[in-house]
């Protein structure tokens, strides 16, 4: 009786041993991974600077720009490099549609960069001076980076929109009209190629016109609000015809807006085809 008393409190005994053992090696190694913590932060981070910034785009951009934009310049502590903050800094950026910030150890970060595509250009006016804008898919205004002006570019007048600048967007009841020409650009670019401006007139609360002004004709199209790639087909074949029968002279604007085609003589009289 005593033998089995004796070996069940051995049996019990052992496995406490055990575990206090175990405590024990998982403070040491624990204490081991604070202290190696503590190395690290302030013995060999303050040392490990950033040598290497790689700016991947999908455009040509200025590498010195996104370093500044990123305080990437000179020697960087490369544990003060937070990815997420410089993600976020760089994607307020107007022109600058999304970004990824990645952190290389020990001495490198990457930057990729989607920039916005400009699919119109927009001439502000305000009461006292114009500022050009490109506009791209998002209808998001934007400032290009310099050399990525794109003069083929369909060119947008009359607007005037309260606090317009950089990173606004058009308000909705414009879309409509810039959408359909960016559409029709896509399709036919070479008869929107004949065009120089299109203004946007407003005619209404929630209502805008097209005015479309040739590029080899002295006379402007009035579009209304409706109008397809046919309706400047159109309009191109009617200037033409009233060029070759010495007509656009005495022409002061055509009107598309109805189903007939009308313009309007210099002086006021309207006629029509």
């Amino acid at each position: 009786m005593a033998d089995y008393v004796l070996y069940t409190t051995e049996s019990f005994t052992r496995p406490q041993r055990r575990l206090h053992r175990s405590i024990r090696v998982f403070l040491v190694i624990l204490a081991g991974i604070g202290l190696g913590e503590l190395l690290y932060q302030f013995v060999i981070a303050p040392k490990l600077l950033v040598e290497s910034v790689i700016v991947k785009s999908d455009s040509a951009i200025p590498k010195g720009e996104i370093l500044r934009i990123t305080q990437l310049q000179g020697p960087v502590p490369y544990h003060r490099v937070h990815a997420p903050t410089l993600k976020k800094r760089l994607e307020t950026v107007p022109w600058i549609k999304s970004a990824k910030v990645e952190k290389v150890f020990p001495n490198k970060v990457t930057i990729t960069i989607e920039t916005r595509k400009p699919i119109g250009i927009a001439l502000m006016e305000h009461d006292v001076s114009t500022q050009v804008f490109a506009f791209d898919e998002e209808l998001n205004l934007f400032t290009p980076q310099e050399g990525e002006w794109d003069t083929s570019l369909p060119i947008f007048t009359g607007i005037r929109i309260e606090g317009a600048t950089e990173g606004v967007k058009f308000p909705f009841v414009l879309t409509r009209i810039l959408r359909t020409i960016v559409e029709i650009r896509l399709e036919e670019s070479g008869i929107l190629n004949c065009f120089s401006e299109f203004r946007i007139v407003k005619k209404g609360e929630d209502t805008y016109e097209l005015i479309a002004y040739p590029i080899k004709y002295p006379v402007p199209v009035r579009m209304g609000h409706q109008f397809s790639t046919e309706t400047f087909k159109s309009a191109l074949m009617v200037l033409d015809v009233m060029q070759k029968e010495h007509l656009l002279d005495k022409v002061e604007e055509i009107d598309f807006r109805t189903g007939n085609i009308l313009y309007r003589m210099r002086g006021g009289t309207i006629a029509g085809r």
